[in-house]
């Protein structure tokens, strides 16, 4: 319409001037005027042709774009909505896919096979754009309620796996890091169907991993179980799992590790027994504050790990704690060992009498007679022997030298007291190792006399 209003008023304008042209300079200028009216006329023609070409094009190509986004978008939707049917009723929200698929045909969008259907150039951009957006908001509501419909049920279904690792859990099997992270995943907020069914692959896939790590540790004790037990209904409870099948796989799981349990409860116990009263015993020996924080903290992390470990399908776990208290008491023995030897170049320098200081003479032998590769009876018992020997000889050592460090300061005490009343008790020095300080005294100072934890000067006693 505004094409056709163009070209009148070009005509008419057109005749104007040539009527004036005409009345003002003749018919000579006419003639140019008409010449050059015909040559514009064709010049703009040919351009007018290519530019709506160009505009025509341009047109067709965003009504592919927004039909294929169509297109793309109903697929999509109705692959979402098929990988949800196992969990829910589906046939409804595809029969809605269907319609609007049909209604899009019924309009020559596309054809049956969903290919762009050439029916489409008789519609103008702005109907195919109505379309567009139509089809959009009706596969957001259909996403919507399908999401809402889904949600219970995947609510139900991830119970129902969390119900299962937690069976595996209590059964004994170590998944206690799996089911945290199974936990995580399974609050995180999922509002789309896709997401929905996005969160149930993952936790699928957490699942199944999981239960290859709880058969994988199902068959390791089974192989170590063999030296304790018949193995056979065991190993065919494991054989017979068929992990596509999580309730399947997760009853012969636990009923395997109830088998394993079975065979290896009076090995286990016996043996758990055994370490826990080393472990104590060593415990004990080094509440020494003399020994190290360090080490007392160890000891105690050894305790509190055999003090959680009451399942019989964890005795791989109980030999790795074994071999770890071994290495450590020896570590520890070793430790002891080689710091009395540099305290002991110390004393020697000081000539201790005997009274003040002693050493035990069979400490290197009992350190010399433990070896970790004997078995852990043997091996607790020279342990512990050793252990005892060298805290004492350790605890003799520390108070010796803090003696030594510390006579200058306690010397005058003990001699003004003397000078007062002619003895000296333990309730008048109120410090530790008061009777090696006194008898320390009387050793340098030989006319006092230590005895039953006095100390008296008999020149003062003459005095008064």
């Amino acid at each position: 319409m505004n094409e056709y209003l163009v070209t009148a008023l070009a005509i008419l304008i057109s005749i104007g001037i040539g009527f004036f042209l005409l009345l003002e300079f003749g018919v000579s200028w006419v003639g140019y005027f008409v010449i050059a009216v015909i040559s514009l006329s064709i010049i703009g023609s040919y351009f007018y042709a290519w530019w709506k070409t160009q505009s025509d094009k341009t047109v067709s190509k965003l009504k592919v774009e927004i039909l294929v986004k169509m297109k793309n978008e109903l697929l999509d939707m109705e692959k979402v909505v098929s990988s949800a049917e196992n969990l829910m009723e589906t046939a409804s929200y595809k029969q809605d896919i269907t319609l609007l698929v049909n209604n899009l045909i019924k309009l020559k969008f596309y054809n049956k096979e969903l290919k762009l259907s050439p029916g489409v150039e008789k519609y103008t951009l702005t109907f195919v754009e109505q379309q567009g957006r139509m089809t959009e908001q009706k596969l957001r509501t259909l996403g919507a309620m399908a999401a809402g419909s889904y949600r219970p049920k995947l609510d139900e279904y991830i119970d129902s796996l969390r119900s299962k690792l937690e069976r595996l859990l209590e059964a004994g099997y170590d998944i206690g890091r799996d089911l945290d992270s199974f936990n995580a995943a399974a609050t995180k907020p999922s509002k789309s169907l896709r997401d929905l069914v996005g969160k149930k692959e993952d936790l699928d896939g957490a699942m199944i991993k999981t239960l290859e790590k709880c058969v994988g540790e199902a068959t390791r004790l089974a192989t170590t179980s063999k030296d304790f037990g018949d193995t056979a209904n065991v190993e065919k409870e494991v054989k017979d799992i068929d992990q596509s099948n999580f309730e399947s796989t997760v009853s012969h799981l636990v009923t395997a590790r109830e088998g394993i349990k079975g065979i290896l409860n009076d090995t286990f116990v016996s043996q758990h027994q055994k370490l826990t009263l080393n472990v104590k015993r060593a415990q004990a020996i080094m509440a020494s504050e003399n020994v190290g924080a360090q080490k007392r903290r160890d000891i105690d992390e050894m305790r509190k790990a055999l003090g959680s470990m009451d399942d019989p399908g964890r005795i791989q776990e109980l030999k790795d704690l074994e071999v770890q208290f071994k290495t450590f008491t020896t570590n520890a023995i070793e430790d002891i060992h080689s710091k009395i030897q540099k305290m002991e170049k110390n004393i020697e320098f000081h000539k201790p009498d005997e009274r003040i200081w002693t050493l035990n003479a069979e400490i290197p032998a009992l350190v010399e007679h433990v070896d970790i590769s004997k078995k852990i009876d043997e091996f607790s018992k020279d342990a512990i022997n050793a252990l005892h020997a060298l805290v004492v000889q350790l605890d003799i050592d520390e108070a010796f030298m803090k003696i030594i460090e510390n006579y200058q300061k306690i010397e005058p005490l003990i001699k003004r007291k003397l000078e007062e009343s002619g003895k000296v008790t333990e309730d008048d020095l109120k410090v530790k190792y008061v009777e090696k300080f006194m008898l320390l005294y009387s050793l340098k100072n030989p006319e006092t006399k230590f005895k039953e934890n006095k100390l008296t000067s008999p020149k003062k006693a003459k005095k008064r």
